[in-house]
């Protein structure tokens, strides 16, 4: 049964149908014995249409712009994928998102305190004119409560450390990168899920390596001149200090930022080097580059034969017309 055309199947049932029949006609392009089969693009794990029907499915909709962000532009994923890595970001976004309104006095936090009779909860407010701390007495051990109390009031210079939670900043970038790998793959088919050259970015979203993922997001702060339409979208982005490459803008954490965006290797092997070398350094990268907006109209449908080859043909054929800077 094909999903895609049913009146009765729900909304999200159709769309993995319609997906499904624009991949597996997709693969079909690249490797012409293949039929009707829908292979993920971060683990490669095969499946046939019987991966829609099962409960629940084992293909999910993998969402190009996060939930936490708003949601859309949807494609299809493994449901194991989407879970581990989606759902990442979604808790690392809100606990951020917390954290700086706490910084901002907007909000209380909590703080932890680990004493030998027990662990304290507390909770901070910045709102004021200094920093207040409240013990919640109902996330407390009483009597770790009651001892820390009697020190403070015994014993002169007494001190104790809190701990207040932030966010999983791996979590976070990992996940930007998942998404723009997504956006990458939902424009350019099984011809950039397959290329060697995200043989690097795949193994980063597996957790096969770790590796400092701060130098390849860039902030971004572009006026509506410089970004035609909100992200996501794709761009090819080149300077004179590094090669060209793919640069995927996604929409914003903050509000004080345009756009998040994520470097991503283009298909050759300096660009591949360049990546390569972002990733393996310690620090985040800096910079001017010169972005070029890849127009969606400009792509051909993925079942379209002819849209064999296009990612290597925009890539090649695009260069720099905006600056953008940190």
């Amino acid at each position: 049964m094909r999903l895609g055309g049913n009146r009765n199947a729900s909304r999200g049932e159709r769309l993995r149908g319609r997906l499904f029949d624009k991949f597996a006609a997709n693969l079909s392009i690249w490797f012409p014995d293949t039929s009707d089969i829908f292979v993920c693009p971060v683990c490669r794990t095969q499946h046939t249409r019987e991966s829609l029907m099962t409960r629940p499915p084992l293909l999910a909709l993998g969402h190009i712009v996060p939930q936490a962000l708003g949601g859309g532009s949807e494609t299809l994923v493994c449901r194991a994928c989407e879970s581990d890595l989606s759902a990442a970001f979604d808790r690392a976004v809100a606990d951020e998102k917390n954290y700086h309104e706490w910084q901002s006095g907007k909000r209380t936090a909590d703080a932890f305190a680990s004493q030998p009779e027990g662990n304290i909860t507390f909770v901070l407010n910045t709102s004021e004119d200094r920093p207040r701390l409240t013990t919640d007495s109902n996330r407390s051990s009483p009597e770790a409560r009651e001892a820390l109390i009697g020190r403070l009031t015994s014993e002169r210079g007494t001190k104790f450390t809190v701990r207040i939670p932030t966010y999983h900043e791996q979590h976070r970038d990992l996940s930007y990168l998942y998404h723009a790998f997504l956006a990458m793959f939902d424009a350019f088919g099984y011809e950039f899920a397959f290329a060697r050259e995200m043989n690097r970015v795949r193994a980063l979203l597996l957790g096969n390596e770790r590796a400092n993922l701060r130098s390849i997001l860039r902030s971004m702060k572009a006026t509506s001149t410089d970004m035609p339409e909100l992200p996501p979208h794709i761009n090819v982005a080149s300077s004179e200090d590094h090669p060209a490459c793919f640069f995927v803008a996604l929409p914003p954490m903050l509000l004080k930022e345009t756009a998040r965006g994520v470097i991503l290797p283009g298909p050759d092997p300096e660009s591949v080097r360049y990546f390569d070398s972002l990733v393996d350094s310690p620090e985040p990268y800096s910079g001017e580059m010169q972005l070029t907006w890849v127009p969606r109209e400009k792509l051909l449908s993925l079942d379209d034969p002819y849209s064999r080859g296009q990612m290597r043909w925009i890539f090649r054929e695009f260069s720099g017309t905006t600056t953008l800077t940190p």
